[in-house]
């Protein structure tokens, strides 16, 4: 069962509270696999899933899906667990059903309070250096330039 079908049975609050908790769950259940994995790897991983629960990108599989799900996760690698999980589980919510961050504060909210840090970083060109601390091993250069 494809997933986006299946939340929108629901009201948009539980959808958006659904589709969250699911994020985590993959999330976890990615960490579990891959203990020693950065959150950013993490992050991707769970894009994946996620990704796969809503039918997929059309045309886009393998090396690029990775390179794609490493690109739509970085900002959210920045945050510390477990707000990365949650952050990234509201820009998708966003992404795949706008609407719903339109209908309920709750979720525009909590992405503004998580979020905020991590812009003013990009404003003021610091945000490698928070990439760096959360995620020490992994390899940021082909998404953020040298390092």
């Amino acid at each position: 069962m494809v997933l986006g079908r299946f939340f929108n049975r629901v009201s948009p609050e539980t959808y958006g509270d659904q589709l969250i908790a699911k994020a985590e769950e993959l999330y976890d259940l990615a960490k579990r696999q891959n203990p020693t994995g950065d959150p950013h790897e993490l992050l991707a991983l769970t894009w994946i899933g996620m990704m796969a629960g809503f039918g997929g990108v059309k045309g886009v599989s393998g090396e690029a899906q990775t390179i794609l799900a490493f690109s739509e996760t970085m900002q959210f690698s920045c945050i510390p667990f477990p707000g990365n999980a949650r952050a990234f589980a509201l820009h998708f919510l966003y992404k795949n059903n706008p609407e719903i961050i339109s209908k309920v504060a709750k979720f525009s909210s909590e992405y503004e309070k998580l979020m905020g840090p991590i812009h003013r970083r990009i404003q003021h060109g610091t945000l490698r250096e928070e990439c760096r601390k959360y995620n020490p091993s992994s390899n940021l250069e082909h998404l953020l330039g040298p390092m």
